[in-house]
């Protein structure tokens, strides 16, 4: 085993945890790859557990990498009788030492005992028994107007604290934020946070299914508050018109989309029927929609359950038919019913009949007229640029094009000349370099296949004109690849038009245009200090900042830290929702 630890200096975290992974034979140079999976704050309060280890082993002569459980119970008992520690520091005790000594330390009986133990003995306790309100900080820093005469301290201030009530966001988050990432529009201010934070997620948790939760909205003085919650909507399924019009179904009523964004950033929808007030607003963009409001009081009954499904049917059938015309109409409705949304026990046979007419009608507005000649053959062929798949120029040669080739001696010859330079993948031009997919799936060969073949009749003459059945084209190289995008929060800010003085769209503007001088030098992140020499703030600064403000706005600072904006508007916004 190893030795005890000696009486020399406490060499620091890192140096611990490397010096674990050498002795289970991890090589060397992969040390700083499995230090990086660990977070920079996650290093801080390892070190505190190695310290305190560092010494516990000097003073009774322990190994410091191979410790018995009975050791680890004799040093987590020293920390509780001798620091007043709650029970989620000595989880991080528990994992700090789990990460550097040998064996499965967390599933152990006896340590999994005495944190529970522990869970009894000091229970976690809230953070605040009570809670400021809001709304006498928003009233202070109105006050505080027009925001191009507000010195260079107020105005970081100001924007500072609206971003952490309005957003509700870690200061870890709002400090993170780059200027190149704030994107203006005419309805607002869309912030993406690039950076990893603490919620970043890097894997999906085998078994765990997403969460869907629902929003409510609460409007409290003059600040808007979106607040996260499990809200009894009744659930919001998606379709389209006949003229491909996006469509939201809730509760077998219809509603299309109004003509423009709500200041908020939600979008309203209206009920199809003209004569009706009814409608729903949402948040978010396709499958990511979410219902914020919804008023059902309809003048009109709903539609039938088998009307909607026909019509949902009839669309994404319509689409796959004419995204490829080759599929037979059977098939792609089969295909349809068979999906998880798909309500196969209230479609009848006449409405499989009606989805198979009008894939009928839509393909005849994409195929041109049936050639009555060879040269209206060319023609149309010419004229749809069709492109063929390299994976399927042999089969289509042998078992389409050869049994359909007349007997003579010429097209003989030309067909071997073919075979040998282009169609398989032993002649000199395979189809891997000159056939490429078409963006357009319904001009390919296949689909001029299934129309005249008149190509190869008796009596016409395969050389006549220009042959247009491939498009000859080298596929270009570095293919767009898919990566598995990281879930990092995007925060929306519309222009608070109803009271300018508190909207946090208005005041970010102002201040990126004052500091945009005074940044030259320091990054892209958004927030500097106030003072010379600027540098760029840190998420101390930002508290501090924060509780500056809160204090002149008659907040008790000696019990709420800067951190309490994440309580503070949320909480309202739950006892205003519970109230109403």
């Amino acid at each position: 085993g190893s030795a005890p630890v000696s009486r020399k200096s406490y060499p620091g975290c890192e140096q611990i945890i490397g010096q674990s992974f050498l002795k289970r034979k991890v090589p060397e140079e992969s040390l700083p790859i499995l230090l990086e999976s660990l977070s920079s704050t996650t290093k801080k309060q390892y070190n505190t557990v190695y310290k305190a280890w560092w010494e516990f082993c000097g003073n009774y002569n322990i190994p410091l990498y191979e410790a018995t459980v009975a050791d680890i119970l004799h040093f987590l008992q020293r920390q509780y009788s001798g620091k007043k520690l709650s029970y989620s520091s000595f989880n991080t005790y528990r994992s700090a030492l789990a990460l550097i000594l040998p064996g499965d330390i967390g599933k152990d009986i006896h340590i999994r005992r005495f944190l529970k133990g522990m869970s009894n003995l000091r229970r976690p306790r809230r953070r605040y028994n009570f809670i400021w309100d809001p709304q006498m900080v928003l009233n202070f820093l109105s006050q505080f107007y027009p925001n191009e005469g507000l010195p260079m301290d107020i105005l970081t201030k100001k924007l500072v604290t609206l971003l952490a009530l309005v957003t509700a966001h870690r200061l870890q988050t709002l400090r993170l934020i780059k200027v190149e990432n704030v994107i203006i529009s005419e309805s607002g201010i869309q912030i993406l946070i690039s950076d990893n934070i603490k919620t970043s997620g890097h894997r999906s948790i085998p078994g765990r299914q997403p969460t869907r939760p629902e929003i409510y909205r609460y409007r409290t003085g003059s600040l808007h508050l979106l607040k996260m919650e499990s809200v009894d909507f009744p659930p919001l399924s998606e379709m389209k018109s006949q003229r491909g019009k996006p469509l939201l179904v809730v509760n077998n009523f219809k509603f299309k989309e109004h003509n423009r964004r709500l200041a908020s950033g939600e979008t309203k929808w209206r009920c199809v029927k003209d004569k009706c007030c009814a409608y729903v607003k949402t948040l978010g963009e396709s499958s990511d929609r979410m219902i914020t409001s919804l008023n059902e009081n309809h003048t009109h009954e709903p539609e039938q359950e088998n009307k909607l499904q026909r019509q949902i049917l009839t669309y994404s059938s319509k689409r796959k038919a004419e995204s490829d015309i080759t599929e037979k109409p059977a098939k792609i409705i089969r295909t349809e019913l068979k999906t998880p949304n798909a309500a196969m026990d209230v479609c009848t046979i006449k409405d499989v009949h009606c989805v198979r007419r009008n894939i009928y009608y839509a393909r005849r507005k994409l195929l041109p007229a049936l050639p009555k000649s060879i040269l209206e053959v060319h023609e149309a062929v010419n004229k749809l640029q069709p492109k063929t798949k390299s994976n399927e120029v042999e089969d289509f040669y042998f078992f389409e094009l050869y049994e359909l080739k007349p007997e003579n001696l010429n097209l003989d010859n030309f067909s071997d000349y073919l075979l040998e330079n282009y169609l398989t993948n032993e002649s000199k031009f395979p189809p891997r370099i000159w056939a490429s997919a078409s963006a357009d799936l319904n001009k390919t060969t296949n689909a001029i296949i299934m129309g005249p073949v008149g190509l190869f009749q008796k009596g016409a003459t395969f050389g006549a004109g220009r042959v247009g059945l491939y498009l000859f084209s080298i596929p270009a190289f570095g293919a767009e690849m898919g990566i598995a995008r990281i879930p990092q929060p995007c925060l929306q800010i519309p222009f608070f038009r109803d009271k300018p003085q508190l909207s946090v769209a208005s005041a970010l503007l102002v201040y990126i245009e004052r500091t945009e001088r005074l940044r030259n030098d320091l990054g892209k992140y958004l927030f500097i200090t106030c003072k010379a020499p600027y540098r760029v703030a840190s998420g101390q600064t930002l508290s501090r900042w924060i509780k500056e403000t809160l204090k002149e706005a008659g907040v008790d600072t000696s019990i709420f830290t800067g951190y309490s904006t994440r309580h503070a508007p949320t909480s309202s916004a739950l006892r205003a929702y519970h109230w109403r």
